[in-house]
């Protein structure tokens, strides 16, 4: 078994090997969603091109909105919204892996069912 320090340094060489390859994409996504409950039947779909340009350029172009305004406007454009809020600099260096990250330990599910694997706890890194 790997230790939590050798994980870090895979994922970190990993991370930086992906972002080093996507140069750039262009993509059609559809979101859809169904939702049944306190408030009734809801459905919505959204349509939208999505255009990414390393290292962090990502712009979203909706092609149609059908359904639930309510739906629309708090779900799909929120997502949208985080997905390009996920690109600031601020947010990268605060979510990014580093080496200097302090992995606690591997903590291995303890429940038979679950299909998890073992999770790694931080302790925070002083700055």
């Amino acid at each position: 078994m790997l230790t939590a320090k050798e994980v870090i340094d895979n994922l970190v060489r990993r991370n930086l090997e992906r972002a080093q390859a996507m140069g750039a994409y262009q993509a059609t996504r559809v979101y859809r969603l169904e939702y049944h409950g306190f408030l009734g039947s809801r459905r919505a779909e959204m349509a939208v091109d999505v255009k990414y340009q390393s290292p962090g350029t990502k712009e979203f172009t909706i092609r149609s909105e059908i359904g639930s305004k309510l739906l629309i406007e708090k779900v799909f454009r929120k997502l949208l919204w985080s997905e390009k809020e996920a690109l600031t600099e601020e947010n990268k260096r605060f979510s990014a892996l580093k080496p200097n990250s302090n992995p606690k330990k591997l903590v291995p599910s303890d429940k038979p069912w679950c299909h998890y694997p073992p999770m790694l706890l931080f302790v925070p890194v002083p700055k």
